[in-house]
């Protein structure tokens, strides 16, 4: 008991002496403490300004969709459903109508997760985004100047784009329980850009988003061109080979039209045969068309085939045209244009292409006119996506924060002085002692 006491004793007098120490040492620690707090401050100050613009960017798939159609199909479906007699179970029907076809709205006018992920490695390219800068610079964008600073990496563009989603967190992990529901679309993405000026940083996020919808653009029309080009060729192969048919069929129902009008300068008495007439002599007992009434119906199946064959040579002479425009369209799709270029291009060739073309119906022009139909929403994609809030003008920088970075500083200087004040007590109280012992 007497030995716990007297280390109780010697700890309340060791507690003492550091106050002592304190309380000695104040003017060292207050003025330590002041100086790198000053001196934070000063930091914190000269350090350069950064400022933050931030938007919201709304993304589509550019599928056209018919909403009046979904509706009428919809109500259609729904009054069918009202004729059911298990009430109960056309509520449960018409709420999973109303969500299918939510869904179905969504999935075609949204971007899908696969396709996002897709466009994303593009978006984020470095490389590109600095030469869609250069490119809007040479057009005359002086916004453009300056804003390649920063941008090193594919990171450093993906830090600034923050996809959202139509589903949150919380909806993902309630879908994972039913995964045949599990549908997740970007309705957009959250812009956020940081420069030197407040200006520069709008102009950041502003040029951002552009090269967001090129890049979309130029993926999909990247995308368009290469499907329709085989399907084009597919198309090709198929009216040829419905040609080659129809040809086969003229060649046999000629034959035997040539066949019937031999038969009927042979017995033209067969002329005035009606309804069936037995011509058989053997024991089968076949019955068979007057030879006139076979020539009439021959003659209408011809007519009827010469036309499907005028037809499937308009069409294959149609496709081989798209197919020729687009390996053209193909052959000039290079990764180092823009979206926009690409476009213009295409816009370019169509109408370079088919002015040299030479056909003697009006196929040329329906085929252009088709195209033209397809490039126009690739033009009112640009228009679909676009910014529901507007890149923000912050007077305010966000960098550097000089509140936190002077607390920092205090903080530290008060430990700095507190430690700087027991060393100097300590060789105050030892040095004469240490230099008596190195005498020694």
């Amino acid at each position: 008991m007497e030995k716990q006491n007297v280390n109780n004793f010697s700890d309340e007098i060791d507690l003492i002496q550091l106050v002592k120490v304190l309380v000695k040492k104040k003017w060292l620690i207050i003025g330590g403490t002041l100086a790198v707090t000053l001196a934070a401050l000063v930091i914190s100050l000269l350090l350069p300004r950064t400022f933050q613009s931030s938007a919201f960017f709304r993304l589509s798939s550019g599928v056209d969709v018919n909403l009046e159609e979904l509706k009428n199909i919809q109500d259609k479906i729904k009054d069918n459903l009202h004729n059911d007699l298990l009430y109960n179970l056309t509520l449960e029907k018409t709420a999973l109508l109303d969500d299918t076809l939510e869904e179905i709205e969504m999935m075609m006018r949204n971007v899908s997760f696969p396709d996002y992920k897709k466009y994303l490695s593009r978006f984020t390219n470095p490389q590109r985004f600095i030469r869609f800068l250069e490119e809007k610079k040479q057009a005359g964008d002086t916004a453009a100047d300056g804003l390649k600073k920063g941008i090193g990496s594919s990171g450093s563009i993906e830090q600034c784009i923050e996809p959202v989603y139509a589903y949150s967190k919380k909806d993902l992990k309630e879908l994972t329980q039913n995964p045949r529901d599990i549908r997740n679309f970007v309705i957009g993405v959250q812009l956020t850009g940081q420069k030197e000026s407040p200006e520069k940083a709008r102009a950041f996020v502003n040029a951002l988003a552009e090269f967001i919808k090129d890049s979309i653009i130029y993926g999909k029309l990247g995308d368009y061109v290469a499907a329709q080009g085989n399907k084009c060729r597919e198309e090709y192969n198929k009216f040829a080979n419905l040609i080659i048919k129809d040809e086969f069929k003229l060649r046999q129902l000629t034959a035997k039209q040539s066949d019937i009008e031999q038969l009927l300068k042979k017995y033209p008495e067969a002329k005035n045969m009606t309804g069936r007439e037995l011509l058989s002599l053997d024991k089968t007992g076949y019955r068979y068309l007057s030879p006139a009434a076979q020539l009439v119906g021959i003659e209408s199946y011809i007519a009827d085939i010469k036309e499907n064959l005028a037809q499937n040579r308009r069409d294959k002479q149609m496709m081989g045209l798209k197919f020729d425009f687009f390996s053209n369209a193909r052959a000039s799709l290079t990764g180092e244009m823009s979206g926009y270029t690409f476009l213009a291009g295409i816009m370019k060739l169509k109408d370079s292409f088919f002015a040299e073309k030479k056909l003697p119906d009006d196929s040329i022009q329906q085929v252009k006119n088709e195209l033209s139909i397809d490039f126009d929403k690739f033009m009112s994609l640009r228009e679909e996506m676009q910014f529901l809030s507007t890149p923000t003008l912050s007077r305010t920088p966000v960098k550097p924060q000089k509140g936190l970075i002077t607390a920092v500083g205090f903080v530290l200087g008060l430990a700095l002085s507190v430690f700087l004040a027991f060393v100097v007590d300590w060789w105050a109280v030892n040095k004469q002692k240490i230099t008596h012992e190195e005498n020694a």
